[in-house]
């Protein structure tokens, strides 16, 4: 099952991309395309991130799906599913944005690559930020898309490409290693 959460207010609070998740490694890896013209809106991939649940999360899914319970129940400070398949990410009402391609190997002197679509940034206005390892390059990308104060972000992602993080880690360790072939499987295929 597809779920789909309009996430546009708490875009960048929601989405973590880091490379440590509640001390799980992860390897976020972001899709993108390079159209002339994003205005209007724009879609990418992510996969292998953290989705934090906010408290509009758990009204609407608390009863419906049964693993969304466990996460409510865990002891984090922050309480948050791990997304191993792509999720889909849908942004309309967007004026324009930045993505900048780090050098994986070094981040703080290796090179650095632009691409823009041009904008004008307004009060009220959304800054959507994302990032992940390429999939086509040997960089870290991070994305800034500029919505207008009207734009709305969207995720959807399968009810069978997530897991949650228990509270001890051996319990821990056997979920992601449970999962751990189809990730593998998602990556030798390019995640399709």
């Amino acid at each position: 099952m597809d779920i789909t959460l309009d996430i546009t207010n708490k875009f960048n609070t929601l989405v973590n991309y880091d490379y440590f998740l509640d001390n799980a490694p992860m390897n976020p890896i972001i899709f993108l395309e390079f159209p002339n013209n994003i205005v209007g809106g724009y879609e990418f991939e992510l996969m292998n991130f953290g989705l934090n649940i906010s408290s509009e999360m758990k009204e609407r899914f608390g009863n419906s799906l049964p693993n969304f319970k466990d996460i409510f129940e865990c002891s984090y400070q922050y309480q948050r599913i791990i997304i191993y398949g792509k999720a889909k990410f849908k942004i309309t009402g967007l004026k324009g944005g930045d993505v900048k391609f780090t050098d994986i190997d070094n981040p703080l002197n290796g090179k650095k690559f632009y691409y823009t679509w041009p904008y004008k940034v307004e009060k009220g206005d959304f800054d959507f930020i994302c990032g992940g390892n390429s999939s086509f390059s040997p960089h870290f990308t991070t994305v800034h898309l500029i919505g207008s104060r009207n734009a709305r972000a969207t995720i959807t992602f399968s009810s069978e490409d997530y897991i949650t993080l228990q509270t001890h880690s051996q319990q821990r360790l056997k979920i992601v290693l449970a999962h751990a072939p189809k990730l593998l499987i998602n990556m030798s295929r390019g995640a399709n």
